[in-house]
């Protein structure tokens, strides 16, 4: 294999040959596949039960907008506040939360401050997920393999959210509690996963490369390393602000509109799992097209695509054509994905010990995106209606993947010393 014995000479070098990174991550990947699974219950379950109590879609996604208000203060913290942790703490924490979030459902009555409680524990457990995904992959895998450890995580996430609304409506039907039980049941599944894992891996995992110093900085002092940081990153944070802002629309407007269309014809319940399909496959192949293209330049010409085919998708009334173009758009946008979490990947393995602030910097556009996104999607499907809601957020991501394909340069160098001098 060429560049081999490089790989084993390489200072820093993880202790893990090339080849041995893929049992790891397809192990966390499994783990990470059932709690998704999970979440992706709840996330087509609570647009709908949250609509059906306060009989408004604009003040539905207010509600949902609290949960990634939280996300976003959790970036800001987490980041300083769990410098050093490994995925292992970011990972057991997180089920903690995702416990919290169906039995709030279960247990609590069906009133807007329960419903505040629930956002939150989904919030905090979204934002600890994503600590430890970028610390699992920073641990086990080299640079060189980011795309395709990337690519497998999101094809198994994605088979999740594939599966998901499909279990979803088949519990409806049995039981009204059956979703909150069988998100309960993932959950537990995984946190069993996940022991398994640790236990038979624990002793092999390489330091974080994030600084383990326990004095505390002011709040300044962080926001003055993520200004630096957003010099250098801003299009491919706003980018990725925007992907996510699709998918936030998904997952509040388009439950809503996979609950319509399925009254109006039998393919209609298939509009979510158009929208995720693809990505059980197509990640799998980030790796190649990176090495052919460039992680940066392979996501913005797959996002400006998906952007194009999602605004006609808005506006057709044929509900098997409209699955179809919608299925069409999510092989473009199954590609952008992983390849613009790797680009941040490698980013994040380039900084040492300002590495947990990236991390939180670049979950903060995911974070704002689920604020905004279901108050917009919201507020516009109150307005022009769910369907063109979709027509709305595709022009956008079409609009801001041709920006970011014209400014981004393609080597993007990280402010090293600022970040030295600043910490």
């Amino acid at each position: 294999m060429p560049g081999y014995s490089a790989l084993l000479h390489r200072k820093h070098t993880s202790p893990f040959v090339s080849k041995k990174w893929y049992t790891p991550i397809i192990m966390y990947s499994l783990i990470l596949f059932l709690v998704s699974l999970g979440d992706a219950i709840m996330s087509y379950i609570a647009p709908i039960e949250v609509e059906a109590h306060v009989s408004n879609t604009f003040v539905m996604g207010l509600v949902l907008a609290t949960s990634s208000g939280l996300g976003f203060v959790c970036d800001f913290l987490f980041g300083e506040w769990f410098r050093g942790k490994s995925y292992a703490f970011f990972l057991a924490s997180m089920f903690t939360f995702a416990f919290l979030f169906p039995l709030s459902f279960i247990l609590a009555p069906p009133i807007v401050s329960a419903f505040l409680f629930a956002m939150a524990a989904w919030g905090i457990y979204f934002e600890l997920i994503q600590f430890s995904n970028f610390h699992f992959i920073n641990t086990y895998v080299e640079r060189e393999d980011h795309a395709s450890s990337w690519g497998i995580l999101e094809s198994l996430i994605s088979l999740a959210y594939f599966l998901g609304p499909l279990f979803a409506t088949f519990l409806i039907d049995r039981h009204v509690d059956g979703p909150y039980y069988g998100a309960l049941g993932f959950f537990t599944t995984g946190l069993f996963g996940f022991l398994l894992f640790w236990r038979a891996h624990r002793t092999r995992s390489r330091a974080s490369t994030a600084d383990t110093t326990t004095s505390k900085r002011s709040r300044f002092h962080e926001i003055k390393i993520w200004a630096i940081l957003w010099k250098k990153i801003w299009p491919l944070y706003i980018f990725f602000f925007t992907a996510v802002l699709v998918d936030s629309t998904f997952w509040t407007v388009g439950a809503l509109l996979s609950e319509d269309l399925r009254q109006q014809h039998p393919l209609g319940g298939l509009l979510l799992p158009a929208a995720t399909l693809p990505s059980l496959f197509i990640g799998l192949f980030a790796g190649k097209l990176a090495h052919q293209f460039g992680k940066k330049r392979a996501a913005f010409f797959a996002g400006s695509c998906a952007g194009l085919i999602l605004a006609v998708a808005g506006i057709l009334q044929n509900v098997p054509l409209l699955i179809g173009t919608v299925l069409l758009f999510a092989v473009f946008h199954s590609v952008s994905r992983p390849e613009i979490s790797a680009t941040f990947e490698d980013y994040i393995s380039r900084l040492g010990k300002t590495s947990n602030d990236l991390i939180g910097l670049q979950n903060s556009a995911a974070s704002l995106a689920w604020v905004i996104g279901p108050i917009i999607s919201g507020a516009f499907a109150s307005w022009i209606g769910n369907s063109a809601t979709l027509s709305v957020v595709g022009i956008i991501m079409f609009v801001v993947a041709v920006m970011a394909l014209v400014v981004v340069p393609r080597k993007i160098q990280m402010p090293q010393k600022e970040l030295e001098i600043a910490g």
